[in-house]
């Protein structure tokens, strides 16, 4: 069976929306691979794992609330499940991509941009680890391990330690706060912002910090630590509210499954052309 390609498969650039159109005359350039499930995992790409480690971040700092209730909690734990079930949904999507269209393999890892969201996966898988290791008697680990660090003599030389650790901490939460403000300052400065994958990429990093907050509060017993963690957490899960519902609207139209390295295939490589 000889299944032709459709001219013009991934011929658009990145910020085109628009499906490929036909020389006039020629014939329709549809075909099975334009649509319904086969175009979904030919351009599902490696940046749909940012997914995870946006949703995956909201469930810790969910989960590590300074002042925290228990309907929070159980909020956390349905961000974990959903996690979960998208970790999995993703996974098996993009092993059927390669398996059914291993071409795809070869440009996706030589394309300047989408080989680098290779690393959204382990980060996704990392983020599933983290909310799992909350799931013990973490205050009786921790009280434990007080006692017994109480008992030894090496005390003076663990304060100092942690001490150190504090101060190396509230530098690095220094810098994150400055190009905390260089983003917002460049975002708000940019005339034409339109939405796309990459919007992910504000809700993990800005998840991170508030978790860094978290921690500097309860280590250092800060009142303001806990305030501003609190004030942080809101405003990301705003945040994820509207990139997730915007991702949902674009993924039901179709206008997010798009894979720019799709353009860099050539002959009898084009998706759907046996050689």
């Amino acid at each position: 069976m000889t299944i032709t390609s459709e001219p013009g498969l991934g011929s658009r650039n990145e910020s085109e929306s628009s499906p490929p159109s036909c020389p006039e005359g020629a014939a329709p350039c549809t075909s099975k691979n334009d649509a319904g499930w086969r175009r979904i995992v030919q351009n599902f790409t490696p940046s749909w794992f940012t997914v995870t480690m946006g949703t995956g971040i909201v469930s810790i700092f969910l989960h590590n609330l300074p002042y925290n209730t228990a309907w929070i909690r159980w909020i956390s734990v349905g961000f974990f499940a959903l996690n979960v079930l998208l970790m999995i949904a993703f996974t098996t999507i993009s092993v059927a991509r390669y398996v059914l269209y291993p071409q795809i393999w070869c440009v996706m890892i030589q394309h300047p941009t989408q080989s680098v969201f290779l690393g959204t996966f382990p980060m996704g898988l990392a983020m599933t680890r983290k909310l799992l290791s909350h799931g013990g008697d973490k205050g009786a680990v921790m009280a434990a391990a007080a006692q017994d660090y109480d008992t030894t003599y090496a005390e003076p030389l663990g304060l100092l330690i942690e001490g150190l650790g504090a101060c190396i901490a509230l530098i690095m939460w220094g810098i994150g706060l400055i190009w905390l403000a260089y983003a917002v300052i460049s975002i708000a400065a940019t005339r034409n912002f339109p939405f796309n994958m990459g919007w992910w990429g504000f809700t993990f990093p800005l998840g991170v910090w508030v978790a860094c907050t978290t921690e500097l509060g309860s280590v250092l017993h800060s009142t303001f630590f806990d305030v501003t963690a609190m004030i942080g957490s809101g405003c990301i899960f705003l945040l994820w509210l509207v990139v997730a519902a915007c991702t949902t609207k674009q993924a039901i139209s179709g206008e997010m499954f798009f894979a720019p390295c799709l353009k860099n295939l050539s002959g009898a490589e084009r998706l759907g052309k046996k050689s």
